[in-house]
């Protein structure tokens, strides 16, 4: 097959592979909040790391901010490969 005809033959497959590839798909998918930035001085970070002791400072900011009547947040799913070795 010449080159000019192994063109012909591939731009219909080209052409319609490109229409699906571009199609948009509707997604399900809850959109999450945007995360809070906080910047603190060096000083301010190690006070609030003393005052959280053991605890992460995420959980000792929500726990200081909405108290401790919170209900727990649903953890991510951990999608890891299961090594048996």
């Amino acid at each position: 097959m010449t080159g000019a005809n192994y063109a012909k033959s591939v731009s219909p497959l080209q052409s319609d592979f490109s229409k699906t590839a571009k199609a948009k798909k509707p997604r399900n998918r809850k959109k999450r909040p945007v995360p809070i930035s906080l910047r603190l001085s060096y000083g301010e970070r190690e006070k609030l790391e003393a005052l959280a002791g053991s605890q992460s400072l995420n959980g000792y900011i929500r726990q200081q901010l909405f108290g401790g009547n919170m209900k727990p947040r649903r953890r991510a799913r951990s999608n890891g490969v299961h090594d048996p070795a």
